[in-house]
């Protein structure tokens, strides 16, 4: 997977890196993109593809869909660019700089400071690398986004707080439509960050393994706030003394436990997943610190 940023990301010389140059350029760290490709649904001379755009608080406001298509067939696509203007390649020096002297090292592609170089006090010295003879566009390419809108994500709205109010989310076109979900958000009067349920105006059979239509007060608190059940899905949270969830039960059976300890304070999780298909990791274990950790399955 490639993640993509800006133009410029990471002030890469242009020269030899450049960045794709699809979607809306994001100068404030956003992710304006990613590309992917794997072994479900690969697609051959493409990349999987979505483009990012976000609202004027940094919050997302819709995900396109596409393809990518760059050179696949061999190593990084290298296009020959001019070559650097100075008079050398590369530049070794040994020169002692004078105090009072300016000096302005150019080199094409190096600049090495060898033993006895010497820049005195009250001296002025420069180094600069004008480019090399080629350029490796690794990310050459282009995005054609779906055309039916499969899969992409849309209508992201929110309120003052952030908290989302809606969204519209498609899956693969079939039998002439794609609309899986167009959800709204219900919170708690009283309580306006914590949510109470989700309506879905997609009621028709979607073919999806996507959020339903919820009713009432779908999702259930505690009195420190803390979610602990999702009705319409029954699905239970428990939590222990510190607060850190440590089962998640559905139909009454757990999916998932957590197990934690104290060891150099660092924080050691583990994880079990009970009735699992056959194939599935059944215990799951990691930690800051290196450790050795077992695996079933």
């Amino acid at each position: 997977m490639i993640i993509d940023y800006h133009n410029y990301d990471y002030n890469r010389p242009l020269r030899n890196i450049k960045s794709a140059g699809y979607g809306i350029n994001q100068y404030n760290g956003n992710i304006k993109g990613i590309r992917w490709n794997s072994d479900y649904n690969p697609i051959a001379g493409k990349e999987h593809a979505y483009s990012y755009l976000y609202n004027r608080n940094n919050w997302l406001q819709a995900a396109d869909y596409g393809h990518f298509t760059g050179d696949y067939s061999s190593l990084p696509t290298i296009t020959e660019g001019e070559p650097g203007t100075a008079a050398q390649d590369d530049l070794p020096t040994t020169e002692v700089v004078d105090a009072g002297t300016t000096k302005n090292y150019r080199a094409n592609k190096t600049i090495t400071l060898q033993p006895g170089f010497h820049a005195k006090s009250g001296s002025i010295v420069s180094a600069k690398t004008l480019g090399w003879d080629t350029v490796h566009d690794v990310n050459a390419g282009s995005l054609a986004t779906n055309a039916n809108g499969d899969y992409k994500v849309d209508h992201l709205t929110y309120d003052a707080n952030g908290n989302i109010q809606s969204l519209h989310r498609n899956k693969h076109t079939e039998a002439g439509s794609n609309a899986m979900d167009q959800l709204s958000y219900t919170y708690k009067p009283d309580k306006p960050n914590q949510l109470l349920r989700v309506d879905d105006a997609v009621t028709g059979t979607t073919n999806a393994d996507d959020i339903k239509d919820q009713s009432g007060d779908n999702y259930i608190y505690n009195e420190i706030g803390q979610l602990v059940q999702n009705t319409s899905e029954n699905i239970t949270y428990f939590y222990n003394a510190s607060g850190l969830v440590t089962e998640v039960q559905k139909n009454h059976t757990p999916l998932v436990k957590f197990f934690y300890r104290m060891e150099r304070r660092e924080n050691v999780l583990w994880t079990f997943l009970a009735n699992r298909p056959a194939g599935v990791v059944a215990a799951i274990g990691y930690a800051k610190n290196p450790i050795t950790l077992a695996m079933e399955t």
